[in-house]
């Protein structure tokens, strides 16, 4: 059982992991392309990676490639036109 006292007041994700600060804080620009599916799980497969390798792994990401070759067959997705968040994460494993 959680109670309140078991959450932290604050938590930064680039304090907790120091080692993959430029990775976490790193912002990126969708610009106009309705792709935020794609944003979303490549960034935080991006994080995942720097964290469980102990920022070994820092280098970023292509979410203009999962946007762009994780396609509707796949992924359910239609690049800039929009997706489905759960999708990709299938194709990053494969």
């Amino acid at each position: 059982m959680l109670v309140s006292d078991d959450v932290p007041e604050s938590f930064d994700a680039r304090t907790a992991w120091p080692e993959c600060e430029s990775v976490i804080n790193h912002v990126r620009d969708q610009s106009n392309c309705g792709s935020c599916w794609a944003h979303g799980t490549t960034e935080a497969l991006n994080d995942r990676l720097c964290i469980s390798t102990g920022g070994n792994f820092t280098t970023l990401l292509s979410v203009a490639d999962t946007t762009a070759c994780c396609n509707f067959v796949q992924c359910q997705s239609m690049g800039c036109n929009g997706g489905q968040v759960g999708s990709p994460w299938g194709w990053f494993k494969r």
